[in-house]
Order: structure tokens, then sequence, then C-alpha cells
């Protein structure tokens, strides 16, 4: 079964975005449905899809209920389902892979996302099929090939290997994704007694937004990748290598035997990472000359989670970006951490007091914050201008601002790292 030919169905309601997916998937031999029951109609006869794209939202029966009647279903409980939808992402992902999806993608659809998910889908979806046809072929041939099994088993580990690969890669880099890393750490940490540590380092490119804004996304994507290949091809590649989100990498290395000197460890990594970036990335015709930013975080003999460590590096990351420049490395300490901590706590408190404004404050508030004064802003309300001097001081008082630039502050400052 090749990839230009295999079979995808497609759920919408909608007609126009049916179409738009269709466009998107050209090559592909694509049904469609306009319901949820006309989907399960359909997938009542051969040949079944190779790959379902169902949108969640559906008048009458929505996406979710339609992958739990075909998870149900023997014959087509296999086929892989990508859900498509608009909804927040976190929440929406959490109920389809309860329902039975395998994957997820969110609306505005991205061309190149989606040919990269639907390529993977489908490359698991072939495994899964080779392997089961393996599976019937070892039960009708054991008695014959008894002197073969071993050979026989080692082809179907192999292939679940193949299949397990795929859920630990990042589709765009194939390094290790976030889970992936995570539970690797978590393994390297388990068999490390003391003194040993674990180093991990993330490492954020610079300015990815406005990477995104003059480059456009697909060639963001493609530095991307190039940075991920320049990495593996760098001293760094020896270590346990990952592509966390778009634009952040995570290096985990054990320093067995080594110094643990973090002004040593810290000047070592500098350089790499300067001889790594020293030449500029070619995209097309242009050349993009970019930065990173690191945060580091050394295990200790309290920790016991591989997310512990991970979160200390991603405190330094934070606090490398907001008090660092484009290429800060920045370690944890205990003092940042402490600092983070006081940060949070105030920022906590701050939007304790500004939740503790009416609805007629916080539109004050904000607009004393955007520079208009007393008399534009009674003008704008239809009020007087001595009313929203009492509003001002009430506001001054339950923030415990002693000046409008403290005001100024509390309502735009960002929260700190956590």
């Amino acid at each position: 079964m090749g990839e230009q030919r295999a079979r995808l169905l497609i759920v919408d309601d909608r007609p126009l975005n049916v179409e738009l997916l269709m466009e998107m998937l050209e090559g592909y031999a694509i049904q469609s449905a306009l319901s949820g029951q006309e989907a399960l109609d359909k997938l009542s006869e051969k040949p079944y899809p190779d790959l379902i794209l169902l949108d969640v939202m559906m008048p009458g029966m929505d996406g979710y209920e339609v992958v739990r009647q075909i998870k149900r279903r023997e014959e087509i409980r296999n086929i892989p389902v990508i859900m498509v939808t608009a909804l927040d992402e976190k929440h929406a992902k959490l109920r389809s892979l309860e329902a039975g999806a395998e994957e997820f993608i969110s609306k505005p659809i991205d061309l190149l996302e989606l040919q990269v998910r639907v390529r993977n889908m489908l490359r698991l979806g072939q495994l899964s099929h080779q392997l089961s046809k393996q599976n019937e072929v070892l039960e009708q041939e054991v008695a014959k090939r008894t002197a073969s099994l071993t050979a026989e088993i080692s082809v179907r580990q192999q292939a679940e290997q193949k299949i397990l690969d795929l859920y630990d890669r990042d589709p765009q880099t194939y390094l290790l994704n976030y889970g992936a890393f995570s539970q690797r750490i978590q393994a390297q940490f388990d068999s490390l007694p003391p003194p040993q540590t674990l180093l991990v380092s993330l490492i954020e490119l610079s300015r990815l937004h406005m990477f995104t804004q003059t480059l456009g996304r697909r060639l963001r994507d493609q530095l991307i990748v190039q940075l991920a290949q320049r990495l593996q091809c760098s001293a760094l590649g020896a270590h346990l290598l990952a592509h966390l989100e778009p634009g952040v990498f995570g290096v985990a290395q054990r320093l067995d035997g080594m110094s643990h000197d973090q002004t040593a460890i810290q000047t070592a990594l500098a350089s790499i990472i300067e001889q790594t970036l020293q030449t500029p990335f070619t995209l097309q015709d242009a050349t993009v000359q970019v930065s990173v930013r690191v945060g580091m975080a050394f295990s200790n003999s309290q920790d016991t989670l591989a997310e512990e460590v991970i979160h200390r590096a991603e405190m330094a990351l934070s606090w490398a970006g907001q008090h660092g420049a484009a290429s800060a490395i920045q370690t944890y300490t205990a003092e940042l951490g402490a600092q983070a901590t006081s940060a949070r706590n105030m920022r906590v408190e701050i939007e304790r007091r500004i939740g503790s404004l009416t609805p007629r404050e916080s539109e004050i508030a904000n607009l004393i914050v955007n520079g208009h004064a007393s008399k534009m802003i009674a003008y704008m309300l239809g009020t007087s201008v001595r009313t929203i001097d009492t509003h001002r001081a009430r506001i001054m008082d339950k923030l415990q601002a002693n000046t409008l630039a403290d005001l100024v502050r509390m309502m735009l400052a960002p929260p700190g790292p956590t």
C-alpha cells in the first residue's frame, strides 16, 4: 500500500472545510462524510480507509462519540483517527485521547503540520497492519515453522519498536519529544547512585516569534530542523537530545567522573553553541544568523523525579529570557529559585489586589494605564472628574500603589518564572 494511494475519510459537517482538506491532501484517495452517522455508515462497507480525519464539533453526533463507536468495532478499531478542532487545545486533546483518537490537530490547520501528521499516522497504520498480518501468519504456520519461530518474533519486535519510536519522536526534527525525553532522564535517574549527577540544559532559539513573522512558518520550521541537525552533529549530539516544543531543545548528560564546576561547564557549553551557530543558516536565497538562550540545572541528592530537574532548567531558561541578552546562559541556583518564588508570590498578590477591584474600577484603572487623564476619562464614561478622582483614590488604595508608575507596573507587569 503506497502512501500516494492511501485511502482517507474526512468527516466534517461543513462542505467548505472538507474541500479545503481535500486540496491540502491532494494525491490521496479521499472519501468524505458530512455527519457522524454518515461516516459510520461508510465504515460499514469495505474497503475501509487507512486514516480518518474527524472534526470534533458537529451537530447531532459529535466527533468524540464517533471515535468511541469506531474503537468499539473490531474490524475498524485499528484505523488511526486524527481529531480536528478549534477548541481549547489541551482540553480537546485530552477528551480526544480518552475517546480513543491517536492524533490531534488544531484549527487553523497548518499545511506542513497536517501533511507530516498524516504521513506519520499512515506509517503507523501500515506498521500496525503489517504486525497484524504477521501475527495471523504465525498462528497459521506455527506447526510448520517451529524452527524459524525465533526469527519471526524478532521481526515482530522490530516492527513494534518502530511503532513505539513514532510515539517517542518529534515529527518535525525526529528527535525525542518531551515525554520520551522525560522518561529517558527518569531511567538514568533511577540508575544513578550518589554522588553522580545529571545536567539538564534547555536551549531556546531566540526571537522565534520574529522569525515566524519575517520568514513565515514554513521557513521558520526549516530553520528549526537545520538547528536540530547542527546540534546532533555537535558535541551535544553524544548526549540525550530532544526537541521539546517549537525552537526549544533539551540536552541531558551524565557527569560521571567529570568536574561539576558550574562555571567551567557553562563556559564549555557556550563554546559548543558558539561553534554550532558560527555559520549562518541558509533558507532558500537568504542567510540567517541566530542566537539561543540556555537554562541549565544540575540534579542533587534530594531529586527523585526527572521533572524536578527539568522544571529548574525551565526556570533558569525563563530567567535568562527575562533578564539576559538574546544569547544568555543561566544556571539554576538556590538564589534564582528564591527570587523566582518571590516574584511568583508577588505576582499572585498583585493579581489578588487587581481582582478586588470592581468592574468600574477596573475599567478606570485600564484607562489610566493607557495614559488618559481624569478629565478625558470622565468625558468617555459620562461622569464627573470628581467621581473619577474618587475612583482613582480607591484604586490606588486597593492596589497599595503609591504613585502612578506603581499602578502601571502592577497592571502591566508579567508574572515571574514559575
